[in-house]
């Protein structure tokens, strides 16, 4: 309510950390995104040696299995590190103070935090096909719809942090600078509404959704709210303006 930053944009945010591990290290999970999961944690593990003579330094972190020089903890290197979660339990964990891997992830996720905490227009964008986010877990209409100044965007393609389009770059950065744009626009053009971060927020939709430079309406629909809901409540907002 009191922030200084006028909206805010997360791109291929996991929102919920548990679930989205969970459903990882579930068998029935594509191959893809187990292979995905491997590799990254392959690249941790090198970092992790890279990087050992600072991670010694935490006495914790020193007497968990990646550094002990016993079977143990050989084998936790070859058999016993395949996944990210395999690493936060014998590192990250330990080393921050947490009880375990699930209050790692709870604390960590932001999906009640949107629900809960968020005053200013937000647009989170996700891929249908993320390879490190499953489609399964990815938030529905319950997270806008529990906040209003919260802005969904699904897409069917776009990967992790990707969105890459030949010749155009980056679709994902355009919308959130287009979102940016369209609230600045809202926040400068009705000043006596300012600090209405609601009626801000579907003037920025509805702006958003008539941009013809970035051809959002080919990629995206708008969950929380309907064609006709955005339209009753730009009409709500010019009748304020009027009074």
């Amino acid at each position: 309510e009191h922030c200084n930053i006028d909206a805010a944009c997360a791109i291929s945010s996991p929102f919920d950390f548990g679930e989205k591990n969970a459903f990882i290290s579930n068998p029935e999970s594509s191959v893809t995104q187990r292979f995905y999961h491997f590799v990254l944690s392959f690249a941790i593990k090198f970092w992790i040696i890279a990087h050992s003579h600072e991670l010694k330094k935490h006495p914790k972190v020193r007497n968990s299995k990646p550094f002990r020089r016993t079977i143990s903890g050989v084998m936790w290197w070859i058999t016993g590190s395949n996944t990210v979660m395999d690493i936060d339990r014998e590192i990250t964990v330990p080393g921050k103070g947490y009880f375990d891997n699930s209050h790692y992830y709870q604390e960590c996720s932001a999906i009640k935090r949107l629900q809960e905490n968020i005053e200013i227009p937000t647009l989170c964008i996700t891929a249908k096909n993320d390879p490190l986010i499953p489609k399964e877990i990815l938030p529905g209409s319950e997270v806008p719809q529990s906040n209003e100044n919260i802005y969904l965007i699904n897409t069917s393609v776009g990967g992790h942090i990707g969105y890459w389009l030949p010749g155009k770059g980056c679709w994902a950065t355009r919308t959130a600078v287009a979102f940016f744009e369209s609230v600045f626009s809202s926040n400068k053009n009705n000043r006596t509404i300012k600090n209405d971060r609601r009626k801000t927020s579907i003037y920025a939709a509805h702006n958003l959704q008539k941009s013809s430079s970035t051809k959002l309406t080919n990629y995206y629909l708008l969950v929380n709210d309907s064609a006709k809901n955005v339209r009753d409540h730009e009409r709500e907002c010019k009748a304020s303006l009027a009074n």
